[in-house]
């Protein structure tokens, strides 16, 4: 993840053939730690990166002005 995430996200990340997964905690701009877990069993499982890597940088801005948007980004 980007500078920004340093020290606020605690990961777990898991690829085999068709799959690509990661599980952990994130703790959010407001100070929040949220749980996720992402888990993708396809055959284009590759894909996924970029929309894990959204939901990651989402969570992250939780609770500051304007995260509504940042999974658009």
């Amino acid at each position: 993840e980007t500078a920004a995430g340093n020290g606020r996200a605690w990961l777990k990340s898991g690829t085999l053939n068709d799959a690509r997964n990661l599980a952990g905690y994130v703790l959010g701009e407001d100070g929040v730690r949220r749980t996720v877990v992402l888990l993708v069993n396809h055959e284009r499982a590759h894909a996924a990166v970029p929309v894990q890597d959204a939901v990651l940088r989402w969570l992250l801005r939780a609770g500051a002005q304007g995260a509504d948007s940042a999974i658009q980004q």
